[in-house]
């Protein structure tokens, strides 16, 4: 029977209309495995967890997508014998993180494959879809496999039927506050302009997808944000997004602008324990004034930051379809889309690899070509804050001799936050000079 896409859902897929294939990923994961276990057990845990996570057997109907159906069948793991579990795992995660798992049309949003060992040592590696699955779905299906493997219950299974419920549900409660959200939205966008980068007009060359990995080791940046943090009064998130709005005024002399990022929709208790996709993107709008202090202007972006979450029921097509000024943000030929993540993990992210000889030193790697629906730049910044060490992610997508400008506007942030501390009560057009 179908159910409805969640508007999750849909703003990915316009993600991915908007910028192309590639700008997205499966969620992937390593869970370690006693020494020896049978396959057997391995194969009805992950059989078992499949039928009680029913979004890792939906499909998609109609094109473009309208709806979604779950299958019967469930992925059965594969396994892969190696003499070098640890190389091989990575080899997986690395091959996984970007596969397509299966056509949108069919039913297989998971791939899960059991690396065995010589010396007897096991490890289970799965990948899901991120239109099913976000990062607290791999909290989930980490804890909820490693004990249906280990004695084959868990308590927090959710209904088979738990997934297809709560997109009915979400789907009436978006349209009971649609005109809400609307309005409030519609506000906030009125004054603001599609971002244009200066330094990229007329740059051309082959349009490619670029990624830039900056490992900072040892605690000073996290530290530093720590301490940021304390001095404003604002979340670590909304420093980084305080500083960011600066790096990006610095960069193109505008004041007033949007730059886009993930905000969680797994509020509710019943949606806990449920694997999907419950990450919409929004708009964090940017007013920059140069007499404003800091802490004043990290008080305008606490703000930015209590909308997003506030107003985060309706997909992103449907606010740039009902608000002109947010289509132009999102629409408008030549605009640069910047968007920006902030997290607490081990300052590895997926994709980063091992360090190599040189840690400190950016590493670039180049994913394949760019094609967005709209002639566009794409940059993302990304936070990792760990006290080992800090993981600062630029990706780019757009002209090649154009992909060191994420690199610049990652550094530019670090340059602010280093500087920032005690720095408060200036005036941002002193932080910036």
């Amino acid at each position: 029977m179908n159910f409805p896409l969640l508007a999750e859902q849909h703003s990915m897929l316009y993600a991915q209309t908007l910028l192309g294939p590639g700008v997205a990923h499966n969620m992937t994961f390593t869970l370690p495995l006693p020494a020896g276990v049978e396959e057997a057990r391995v194969r009805d845990a992950v059989v078992r967890f499949c039928e009680h996570q029913a979004a890792l057997r939906t499909a998609l109907r109609d094109s473009p997508p309208t709806a979604q159906w779950t299958g019967d069948l469930c992925p059965r793991p594969v396994t892969i014998e190696t003499t070098d579990v640890t190389r091989t795992v990575r080899e997986r995660l690395a091959a996984l993180h970007l596969a397509e798992l299966g056509p949108a049309a069919e039913p297989v949003r998971a791939a899960f494959e059991l690396v065995r060992g010589a010396d007897g040592q096991t490890a289970l590696v799965v990948a899901m879809d991120h239109l099913v699955s976000d990062a607290r779905s791999s909290v989930v299906a980490a804890g909820q496999l490693a004990a249906l493997i280990e004695d084959g219950r868990h308590p927090g299974l959710p209904g088979p039927n738990a997934y297809a419920d709560l997109c009915r549900q979400r789907a009436a409660d978006g349209e009971r506050g649609a005109a809400p959200e609307t309005t409030a939205w519609r506000s906030a966008l009125e004054t603001v302009s599609p971002l244009h980068d200066p330094t990229l007009r007329g740059v051309t060359g082959p349009a490619v997808l670029s990624q830039r990995d900056h490992l900072h080791g040892g605690a000073e940046l996290d530290r530093t944000i720590q301490q940021l943090s304390v001095e404003l009064g604002v979340s670590e998130f909304t420093a980084i997004s305080t500083l960011l709005s600066l790096a990006l005024w610095q960069r193109t002399g505008q004041r007033d602008f949007v730059v886009q990022t993930p905000v969680s929709t797994r509020r509710r208790q019943q949606a806990g324990e449920v694997v999907g996709y419950f990450i919409n993107e929004r708009p964090l709008v940017c007013h920059v004034r140069e007499d404003r202090s800091l802490a004043e202007h990290a008080q305008e972006m606490y703000r930015a930051s209590m909308r997003a979450v506030r107003h985060s029921r309706l997909s992103v097509p449907r606010l740039a379809q009902e608000i002109p000024a947010y289509r132009a943000v999102l629409e408008e030929e030549g605009v640069s889309y910047v968007q920006l993540h902030v997290s607490r993990g081990t300052g590895e992210l997926p994709g980063s690899g091992r360090p190599g000889p040189d840690a400190s030193a950016p590493r670039t790697t180049e994913l394949g070509p760019f094609r967005p629906g709209l002639p566009m730049t794409c940059t993302t910044v990304r936070f990792d804050f760990d006290p080992r060490q800090t993981l600062v992610r630029s990706f780019f997508g757009g002209p090649r001799p154009g992909a060191g400008s994420a690199g610049e506007i990652a550094d530019k942030v670090v340059a602010l936050l280093r500087a920032a501390g005690g720095a408060g009560h200036q005036p941002v057009a002193k932080l910036v000079e």
